[in-house]
């Protein structure tokens, strides 16, 4: 049960990384932008990996690292 509850959780704290991580890059980015002048040509490319995909499994692993450390040590400190 400790697995598929720790899995649940990765996925749900993976799911909010995929949703905040670019919401937090758009916002640095406008924020970045404010009060630079006019002219020239600028681009700026993200990719989909580094925006997504990396967070997504960096927060699966701490939200699945974290909910079994948690369990294990809940175990300990009761005798079971």
């Amino acid at each position: 049960m400790i697995w598929i509850k720790s899995a649940l959780v990765g996925l749900a704290v993976a799911i909010l990384a995929m949703v905040l991580v670019p919401i937090a890059v758009f916002a640095w980015i406008n924020v970045a932008m404010i009060g630079v002048g006019a002219g020239g040509i600028g681009a700026v490319s993200i990719g989909i990996i580094e925006m997504v995909v990396l967070p997504a499994i960096v927060g699966f692993a701490l939200g699945f690292w974290w909910s079994v450390r948690r369990e294990r040590r809940k175990r300990a400190s009761s005798g079971v």
